[in-house]
């Protein structure tokens, strides 16, 4: 004959043998919040509390499988929870920075809040993070290059995170000859309106997905586009209308043009306060500033941009205070007269054909310039 009190009492025991392992203390560390504490010690009066009931009563053989079936189910939901503590060691011990993989197990944490790195592996895909709502804060997306496809991109599920604030998406080195997939890959990335910083590292795509410059990111006020070698279009950026910083470095693009600033009629980068270009060795021509544009820019620069021989009317940045250029060589000489009247601090280097230029202009302005 089964022994019922023996059978009911067994996941008590296992749960209750598992937890022995664990100091009380560590747990609370890991979960760094009391809240896990107390679901697992309720989890376990629960287990308590019907075992006993069971032994007082004397039930028919139905009860029995009612009062057994209520006792699994808050045994798997301690399990669970151990489950999950398990997963938050793994995080803790291995420090995201340093993870190849993430821990078996992970897309299981619909609790969890702070994830500041998720590393793609064949192990652990996106499609793990499709039940992580509650992400809020910065999150890194590493090893973009292991993602199988567009698919697996999208049931990452990304529109859905609200509560994230930056999002960086990381190629661990550029992937040539895969712009297309990859372009479909960050199509499917679409984050949350609500992020406020997007970083980009290492895309091979050749231009930008239609999300990236929609207006009704309202809230996304820094931009990085960093190493880049495929695109040569940039995306109308300036219809962002609280965008304050943005830094674009290393991609094909020669020309930029008004589409950058966004539709004629309207004021291109509203809010925006700092602009930088960095090491873009085939740029040769900004154009597509109008006056009304940019009109709260104070700091512009322009760095190892050494084909450029043209930028928009300097005089219509009537805000600029801080301009700095670094090794254009072919960057020309300016009038005096088209340079803000409000630039506080000009400091060219590297820049061959202005070499005697900065002897030229007002003073009352603080100059450096170096060759």
């Amino acid at each position: 004959m089964v022994d019922i009190p023996s059978l009911i009492a067994s996941p008590a025991k296992i749960i209750l043998g598992k937890i022995a392992k664990l100091m009380l203390t560590e747990i609370g560390l890991i979960l760094n919040r009391k809240e896990g504490l107390k679901r697992l010690q309720r989890s376990l009066l629960q287990i308590q509390a019907i075992e006993d009931d069971v032994e007082e009563r004397a039930l028919n053989q139905r009860a029995w499988q009612i009062w057994l079936r209520d006792l699994r189910d808050v045994a798997y939901k301690a399990e669970d929870l151990l489950d999950t503590i398990a997963v938050y060691q793994s995080l803790r011990s291995n420090n995201n920075s340093q993870l190849s993989s993430m821990p078996p197990g992970i897309g299981m944490l619909t609790e969890l809040q702070t994830l500041s790195a998720f590393v793609v592996s064949k192990r652990s895909n996106l499609q793990e993070m499709r039940s992580l709502h509650n992400l809020r804060g910065t999150l890194c997306i590493l090893n973009l290059e292991n993602v199988g496809d567009e698919q697996e991109a999208k049931d990452a599920v990304l529109s859905d995170k609200q509560y994230l604030r930056r999002l960086d998406f990381h190629w661990s080195e550029p992937k040539h000859g895969e712009s297309v997939v990859q372009m479909d890959i960050l199509t499917r990335l679409k984050p949350h309106k609500n992020l406020k910083e997007l970083y980009i590292r290492n895309y091979v795509g050749f231009k930008f997905p239609i999300w990236l410059g929609d207006p009704s990111f309202s809230k996304l006020v820094e931009i990085s586009l960093q190493n880049c070698p495929e695109c040569d279009i940039l995306p109308p950026l300036g219809k962002l209308p609280a965008l304050k910083y943005l830094h674009i470095a290393t991609t094909r693009i020669s020309y930029i043009n008004r589409s950058f600033c966004g539709a004629r009629g309207a004021t291109g980068f509203p809010l925006l306060e700092t602009l930088e270009f960095d090491d873009m060795d085939k740029l040769v021509f900004w154009d597509g500033v109008v006056q009304g544009d940019l009109p709260y820019l104070r700091q512009l620069v322009i760095s190892s941009c050494p084909k450029l021989t043209a930028v928009p009317m300097l005089k219509y940045l009537h805000r600029l205070e801080q301009f700095e250029l670094k090794n254009c060589p072919l960057f020309p000489m300016l009038p005096e007269d088209v340079l803000p009247t409000e630039l506080k601090s000009l400091s060219v280097s590297g820049c061959t054909q202005l070499k005697n230029w900065c002897h030229f202009i007002a003073f009352g302005k603080s100059v450096v310039c170096t060759s």
